[in-house]
C-alpha cells in the first residue's frame, strides 16, 4: 500500500470546480478511513461534501460497481451516503 500526501488545496478546488459543488468555503483533510481510502470534508457554498482519496487505483468498472452496492443499499434501508459520480 502506498502512503497518499494529504489533498492540497488547489485539490479541493478543482474537485469543486469539476462536480459543479459551488465557491470552496472550507476543507479538512483525512477525517476517516473507509476500505478503498481515506475520506476528506470539503465544505462549499452548496453543501458539505465527502472527498475520497483512493488508497490503490480503481478502473472504472471497480467504480461502478461500488456505487451499485452502496445504492442497492440505500435502496433496501441501509443508511449510507449518496454517491456523487456526475457533475451538478
Amino acid at each position: 500500500m502506498t502512503a497518499r500526501a494529504p489533498l492540497t488545496e488547489a485539490a479541493f478546488h478543482a474537485v469543486a470546480a469539476e462536480f459543479e459543488l459551488g465557491e470552496v468555503v472550507a476543507h479538512e483533510g483525512s477525517t476517516g478511513r473507509g476500505e478503498s481510502g481515506f475520506v476528506a470534508r470539503l465544505t462549499t457554498s452548496a453543501g458539505t461534501w465527502a472527498v475520497k482519496q483512493l488508497i490503490e487505483p480503481q478502473t472504472e468498472d471497480d467504480v461502478r460497481e461500488d456505487v451499485q452496492f452502496v445504492a442497492a443499499a440505500r435502496a433496501s434501508g441501509v443508511p449510507a451516503p449518496a454517491m456523487l459520480t456526475t457533475r451538478g
